[in-house]
């Protein structure tokens, strides 16, 4: 699950919209049954993570999300270069 959260964040990391099929198609959100799937958005808006536009079945990423998310690449990438160092 942590996987698929995470593949989310990853494509919405531009700060555009998204459509849900698109999400979907793009990671491994597809995989799951329709419940599942709107759980994990539903959390993911709750949490602050992703605005959801329902009329239009699109996601976003919030600007706060986005910010910690590229913060996080940085870690990773330091982290990488320190260990093949």
């Amino acid at each position: 699950m942590v996987g698929i959260i995470n593949d989310i964040i990853d494509l919405l990391e531009d700060g555009k919209p998204h459509t849900l099929l698109e999400v979907a198609e793009k990671t491994d959100m597809g995989k799951l049954d329709a419940p599942t799937g709107l759980s994990i958005l539903n959390l993911l808006e709750l949490g602050g993570f992703i605005t959801q536009d329902r009329l239009h079945a699109k996601i976003q990423a919030t600007f706060s999300t986005r910010r910690f998310w590229k913060k996080i690449k940085r870690i990773e990438n330091m982290e990488q270069c320190g260990a093949e160092q």
